[in-house]
């Protein structure tokens, strides 16, 4: 009975371990007897193992997979967009205006240097200032190291 038990827990190891796909050979062939007894509980442990795995692939939890969505704009304190309305200019050849308040976010258009932009507020973005400006009938993000006080000299 001994020889049996060692045998069953040979055969379950290996049954794991093929599933998981990393079979080894766990004992040499001449030293695992074949008898019609053996064969007999080996089929009864495959059947209840692969049994086993089944009901326990089917009850196994499965986590939400969540939605990819654009960074929150936020600044490090957690305190969000500062209100601050003025009048900016752009301070580069191409200023990028972006859909958020980083590099990540889309582009939803370009100004040139020397053009006027109202900002109507800022924040910090992962320790980079960005300004809030209107662009008619959106809100777009300049990052503020492109904007000035006054007009660009040519």
């Amino acid at each position: 009975m001994d020889k049996i038990k060692k045998l069953l827990v040979c055969v379950v190891a290996v049954l794991v371990m093929s599933l998981a796909g990393c079979m080894m050979p766990l004992v040499e062939a001449e030293e695992m007897p074949v008898v019609a007894e053996t064969e007999t509980v080996v089929k009864a442990a495959v059947e209840v193992t692969a049994e086993t795995i089944t009901e326990a692939t089917a009850a196994a939890p499965t986590a939400p997979v969540p939605e990819a969505t654009e960074p929150k704009a936020q600044s490090s304190e957690g305190d969000g967009i500062v209100l601050d309305e003025k009048t900016v200019y752009a301070t580069a050849e191409v200023v990028n205006v972006r859909s958020g308040p980083g590099d990540e976010f889309e582009i939803i258009g370009t100004v040139t240097k020397g053009a006027e932009l109202k900002q109507s507020g800022h924040i910090m973005f992962f320790q980079k200032p960005w300004i809030v400006i209107e662009t008619g009938t959106e809100t777009g993000y300049v990052s503020e190291t492109l904007v000035s006080d006054t007009m660009p000299v040519e």
